[in-house]
């Protein structure tokens, strides 16, 4: 029992050092635009990808 909660406090600091840092930073600048008009010749290259 001891071992799981050292475990589990172990990573709740890593997550909150985790969130605190992504609040730091923001939000990234860049958005990739997924729609079928913004994609280019290049993106013929890549195989499907399946998710639910």
């Amino acid at each position: 029992m001891i071992a799981f909660t050292v475990v589990y406090g172990v990573l709740a600091v890593v997550w909150y050092r985790l969130m605190h840092r992504y609040t730091i930073e923001g939000a990234p600048d860049e958005v990739h635009d997924d729609s079928p008009e913004a994609r280019s010749d290049d993106d013929a290259d890549r195989p499907l990808s399946f998710a639910y």
